[in-house]
C-alpha cells in the first residue's frame, strides 16, 4: 500500500518540524510527503530529516490564499 501525506501551512515552523520528525520515526512510513507552503520565504525545514527516513519530499510554495485553495494545489 502506498501512503502520501499532504500537509498545508503557514507559518507552522515548530508545529511542522515535528510533524515530520514524527513522521520520518513512524513504524509505517509514508512513501512521500507533499507539503504545500504558504509561509513568506519558506524554508527547507524537516527535508533532511525525511531524506534519512527515505522519505520523498516535495515542498510547493504558494502565496496565501487559505486551507481549502491550498489543498486543491
Amino acid at each position: 500500500m502506498r501512503i502520501s501525506v499532504v500537509i498545508v501551512t503557514m507559518g507552522g515552523s515548530r508545529l511542522l518540524d515535528r510533524c515530520l520528525a514524527e513522521l520520518a520515526s513512524g513504524a509505517t512510513k509514508p512513501e512521500e510527503v507533499v507539503l504545500v507552503d504558504q509561509s513568506p520565504g519558506a524554508s527547507g525545514s524537516g527535508m533532511p530529516t525525511l531524506a534519512e527516513a527515505g522519505i520523498a519530499f516535495q515542498r510547493i510554495s504558494i502565496p496565501p490564499t487559505g486551507v481549502s485553495p491550498a489543498r486543491n494545489q
